[in-house]
């Protein structure tokens, strides 16, 4: 059985609001992460955009790429499993190493940079 569904989009966008808490288990195995993607505010108070990860298979490979969205910076990790990739993602937010590019910019139309 596939999981793989046709989906339509969703006419209304519900507002979002709130903060997001992680679980016991994944604050002490990744919080570089759960800070990453979820503060809002660097320590000095001046506000941030929050980063995303975004997980994908490129020629048979796991990979993930880390998005800095506040500095315009994105690295990418390959793994063997999803937990792999959230463990070597964690240590490139921590150790501060990773090869760090600049984020491609789109052109209108869908083009980049």
């Amino acid at each position: 059985m596939s999981a793989l569904k046709r989906r339509e989009s969703s006419s209304s966008q519900a507002p979002v609001s709130g903060s997001f808490a992680g679980t016991a288990d994944e604050l002490v195995r990744w919080p570089a992460i759960l800070e990453f993607v979820s503060a809002e505010r660097w320590p000095d108070g001046a506000m941030r955009t929050p980063g995303s990860l975004v997980v994908f298979v490129e020629q048979g490979r796991l990979k993930v790429c880390v998005n800095d969205r506040s500095q315009g910076l994105v690295a990418f990790v390959t793994a063997e499993s999803l937990v792999g990739l959230l463990d070597a993602a964690e240590a490139i937010l921590v150790s501060e190493t990773g090869d760090w590019r600049a984020t491609r910019k789109h052109r209108p139309g869908g083009g980049r940079t």
